[in-house]
């Protein structure tokens, strides 16, 4: 997070093993602007209170699993093995290289974006990674 610090963002808070379910649905509702993460539970209870989701996904299929609001973007990084979750492949891989190669670069960008930096983040960078918002019709 040196990077986003530098610029006078505080934007990372480590609680592993440190909240019970409870205490992260409270903190989550009343704390939480962005949640970046995984493709994990955390990205969808975030969706359910309207919060702003960056889910990074490797293996898995965000068109299937990705939270579900209109407030949701997806990083990831296209390999032809990807998404692989469920499949031989993904019990068989040991590079885990669609997670591997999401560059820092790209999450940091678009958490600048969606804070207000006015910084907008270019989804056909060199780095390769692809950012989509979620469309959802409700």
């Amino acid at each position: 997070m040196k990077f986003l610090s530098r610029k006078g963002y505080n934007l990372s808070i480590n609680l592993v093993n440190k909240l019970s379910i409870i205490e992260i649905l409270v903190f989550i509702k009343h704390y939480v602007d962005i949640l970046v993460g995984c493709d994990s539970s955390l990205g969808h209870i975030a969706a359910l209170f309207g919060k702003t989701t960056l889910s990074i996904f490797g293996p898995t299929d965000p068109v299937v699993v990705a939270p579900y609001s209109n407030s949701s973007f997806v990083i990831d990084h296209p390999l032809p093995c990807a998404p692989c979750y469920l499949t031989k492949d993904f019990y068989g891989c040991r590079s885990n290289d669609c997670m591997n190669s999401i560059s820092f670069e790209t999450i940091a960008l678009l958490i600048l974006e969606k804070i207000g930096s006015g910084q907008r983040i270019d989804p056909d960078s060199r780095s390769g990674d692809r950012v989509k918002k979620m469309q959802f019709f409700v």
